[in-house]
């Protein structure tokens, strides 16, 4: 995909990833690869629901790119699907870990279950082979 070049001083980013800890399609070795192939200055990995590929990214961008540590939390009201995105977090942040954990395990045991068995209703990134992530025991 040709791409005219960023703006004198200017710089490219893309500040909504996904690895395949949700719902993309790479690693985040190969996300990282794939935007310094691209030319980008900087890199937010935002999986759905979990930071376990910001460690990853991180060893594998080391000072070759910016990598912006987030998150795209999933919530809902009024009966609508929200999406927030969350950056620049610790991702050893040990609250945070713990609160992904209980939010997926909550999630498991609600409406979230039905949709084992219904695939096309449930949204694309619930229906791939690497989500949900295991709940740690």
């Amino acid at each position: 995909m040709d791409r005219p070049p960023a703006p004198p001083g200017g710089r490219r980013a893309d500040l909504h990833a996904h690895t395949h800890f949700s719902d993309g399609a790479l690693s985040p070795e190969a996300l990282v690869a794939l935007a310094l192939e691209r030319g980008l200055a900087a890199l937010a990995i935002t999986d759905h629901d979990t930071v376990e590929a910001l460690g990853p990214a991180r060893e594998a961008a080391r000072d070759a790119i910016e990598l912006v540590p987030g998150i795209e939390l999933s919530s809902a009201l009024g009966g609508l699907e929200l999406h927030l995105l969350g950056y620049f977090l610790d991702p050893a942040y040990e609250p945070l870990r713990e609160r992904l954990v209980r939010f997926r395990a909550e999630r498991m045991g609600g409406p979230w279950r039905s949709w084992s068995g219904c695939a096309s209703s449930a949204p694309r990134w619930i229906r791939t082979k690497w989500w949900p992530p295991p709940v740690p025991e």
